[in-house]
Parts: C-alpha cells; sequence; structure tokens
C-alpha cells in the first residue's frame, strides 16, 4: 500500500501504534486522515479514539487480512463509523477504476514520518520521493550486496524512518 499509494502521488504519514492515544490522535489530526489501514492490534486503538468522538477527519477504514479474523464486535463497532473494507477489496477496486493517477515529481512530498517525540510530542519530518530513493540507495550501496536467494528480515517496524528505508531500497534494487 505504501509504494502503490506514491504511484498516485498520495502522501503517506505513518503511525507506530506503540505511541498511546493521544500521540495517536494528535497525528491523524496533524495530517487531516481520511482513510486509515490497520490492522487486528490497532482496531481498538481506533475503537477507543472513536467511542471518545476523538477522531475528526476520518471516513474510511482499510483492514489488512479478511473480515473473519477480526473480532465480529469490534469490526461491527466500527462500521457504525466508518466504511470499512478489506486490503483486497481496495486492490479490485482499484483494478476496475478509471480514475486518472496524478505522477509525482521528485520534490513532493511522499511520507510524513513521525518521530518518537524524546523531548515532545511527536514531530512529522517530509520526505519527498527524491529523499526516499537516495536514502534506499544509500542504504544499498553501504551494504553487501544480495542476490535473489538472500532473504531480508528487518526487525524495525515500517513505520521507523530506518526500517521503511531498508525495506524501501530492497524494493528499489529488485
Amino acid at each position: 500500500s505504501f509504494y502503490g499509494s506514491h504511484y498516485d502521488n498520495i502522501t503517506v504519514a505513518t503511525i507506530f501504534n506503540g505511541l498511546g492515544l493521544s500521540l495517536v490522535e494528535n497525528i491523524l489530526d496533524q495530517v487531516s486522515a481520511e482513510t486509515i489501514i490497520i490492522d487486528k492490534v490497532s482496531i481498538d486503538i481506533i475503537l477507543e479514539l472513536t467511542k471518545n468522538s476523538r477522531i475528526k477527519n476520518l471516513k474510511n477504514v482499510i483492514i489488512t487480512g479478511e473480515k473473519e479474523f477480526y473480532k465480529p464486535n469490534a469490526l461491527r463497532e466500527l462500521e457504525n463509523f466508518f466504511k470499512v473494507i478489506t486490503f483486497k477489496e481496495v486492490v479490485e477496486a482499484g483494478k476496475n477504476s478509471n480514475v486518472s493517477t496524478v505522477e509525482a515529481s521528485e520534490d513532493s512530498i511522499g511520507l510524513i514520518c513521525y518521530t518518537s517525540g524524546t523531548v515532545n510530542s511527536p514531530k512529522g519530518a517530509l520526505i519527498t520521493h527524491k529523499n526516499l530513493v537516495c536514502n534506499a540507495d544509500v542504504v544499498f550501496c553501504h551494504n553487501f550486496s544480495m542476490s535473489e536467494k538472500d532473504c531480508f528480515y528487518c526487525l524495525l517496524p515500517l513505520a521507523h524512518i530506518m526500517g521503511l528505508f531498508i525495506a524501501t531500497a530492497h524494493f528499489y534494487f529488485g
């Protein structure tokens, strides 16, 4: 979803769900998020924020995996507030879409990556498409070479900037 979003010049904001309710709420508010992609772990955070009417702009929730993998009550509750669709349904809808895309320039913002906020609240670092590609290049150039027989395993979450750059490097170089 991250790389597909860039194809359509959609800016992505990463949220590490370990930040806590108030910081997740703050990030969603700062970026005016209308759509989020969540997993089974994150559904409880979104439901808690929804119960207290703390999510202002959110309209769509895309869930990873199939709906039967989620707690039925939690999913029904989420559907009371938002349009809920599976990632697979998004991919299928995209195959049949005739919406024209907007090509990203190298200077357009591709990512808003939030820091952990060691001093205060997390701050969003604006990363351009050129930054993403250049960092992927640097990560790969300063590491060993890989072949199609190698397996990539990264312990850093993709919401962490270095985890994302390492993953991007592997996609970038195939």
